[in-house]
């Protein structure tokens, strides 16, 4: 297997250090941090420089907190020159480790995505009969170190490099037990986490011939004519899973059945011919819209952030078919609101208010469409979607 080197040089070098402190600024708030980065980033650089080039450098303690949409998380946030360090490691590795991904591995790969993931998993459930559903139990805090470390020895050749990767890999969680877990909240987690199952992959496909198999993170689907023969797949990935990289399958979410009930994948339920969102996802939709519309009409956001919310959300769901939902809930048919479209109305009147020229609008009292935003149908007629 060939081992790759030269890469140190490259993480270290001034030009990348600085590249790395602006991505990790992008988009961050204002803050005592940030403000000391940007105000004495040369010399805060090259105490970093320094430090990794002497192999001197230990990251800093987390700030931990916790999330709660969907799932019940453990976050940690690591501080602002420990993400810079993340960030020039990713910069000069990300190259080579998406070139060693399957083409259907989706999580955190430019150009794929969870919307990809969901139409490729649609495209191969209109050609096969029955699907396996998989998923990894409490894979980041299960990941070992000691597999991951054996692992990038076999790709990298660089003793400085995997001294720096393994740095990185020991400060973990403190929540975790030592040797175990990948910290969520890291940029380097991500790509340490998907090249870890990467390995699970090439086994799927190369050594169990499954053709029809895709992986979203830890979320992984086979497709097949054959009961017996999804079973076998999952009998033989958890047996690699087991020995190879020391993880288990949730049992309670593996389970083979046939792609005319509907897949659930990433929040949504995938048929051949459609797609949904599923019920817990739909809830989620319904809250954040309600919160942000509650929080523009009580004044505490601006409208450009309101409506940078709104077509976000609204992006995500023109993904799936939800002509009904959203029928139903912008526009009272089926779901009963207090007022339907009095946020709409409401934003129309504040334009309307301000001299022209001060808002976003073609003329005084005639408000522009936004992107993203769906048109307000005129009185007496409903929306396409």
């Amino acid at each position: 297997m060939k081992r790759h080197g030269y890469f140190f040089e490259r993480i270290v070098a001034f030009a990348n250090l600085l590249a790395a402190a602006q991505s990790a600024l992008r988009g961050k708030k204002p803050g005592r941090e940030s403000e000391a980065l940007f105000l004495e980033m040369e010399r805060k650089l090259i105490r970093v420089q320094r430090e990794v080039a002497e192999g001197t450098y230990r990251p800093q303690r987390y700030e931990t907190f916790w999330v709660r949409d969907p799932k019940v998380r453990r976050i940690c946030a690591a501080p602002l020159l420990d993400r810079v360090v993340h960030h020039a490691i990713c910069r000069v590795l990300e190259p080579l480790f998406d070139s060693w991904q399957i083409p259907d591995s989706y999580a955190c790969r430019a150009g794929k995505g969870q919307h990809a993931a969901v139409r490729r998993a649609q495209s191969l459930a209109r050609g096969h009969l029955f699907f396996a559903r998989a998923d990894i139990r409490k894979f980041f805090e299960s990941v070992n170190h000691e597999v991951l470390e054996t692992l990038l020895v076999r790709k990298f050749k660089d003793a400085r490099l995997l001294r720096l990767l393994s740095t990185i890999i020991r400060h973990g969680d403190p929540a975790l037990p030592d040797g175990r877990g990948l910290p969520i909240g890291n940029l380097t987690s991500q790509y340490f986490a998907n090249f870890y199952l990467n390995f699970l992959d090439h086994f799927v496909k190369e050594e169990l011939k499954a053709g029809a198999y895709l992986r979203y993170m830890d979320d992984m689907v086979f497709f097949s004519n054959d009961r017996d023969t999804l079973h076998g797949w999952l009998y033989e990935s958890q047996q690699f899973l087991r020995e190879r990289l020391k993880l288990e399958w949730k049992q309670c979410a593996c389970f083979v059945s046939p792609v005319a009930v509907g897949m659930p994948f990433l929040g949504c339920r995938v048929f051949p011919s459609v797609v949904r969102l599923k019920g817990p996802s739909r809830i989620r939709f319904y809250r954040k819209w309600t919160q942000r519309e509650r929080e523009w009409n009580e004044g505490r956001i601006e409208e450009e952030q309101f409506l940078q919310s709104a077509s976000s959300l609204l992006g995500h769901i023109r993904q799936m078919n939800c002509r009904e939902m959203c029928r139903g809930f912008f526009w009272g048919e089926g779901r009963r609101r207090q007022q339907p479209g009095q946020s709409w109305r409401q934003l129309e009147q504040r334009r309307a208010q301000l001299p022209v020229g001060e808002s976003q609008q073609q003329f005084a009292g005639q408000p522009e469409q936004q992107p993203g935003l769906p048109p307000r149908p005129e009185a007496g007629t409903t929306p396409d979607g």
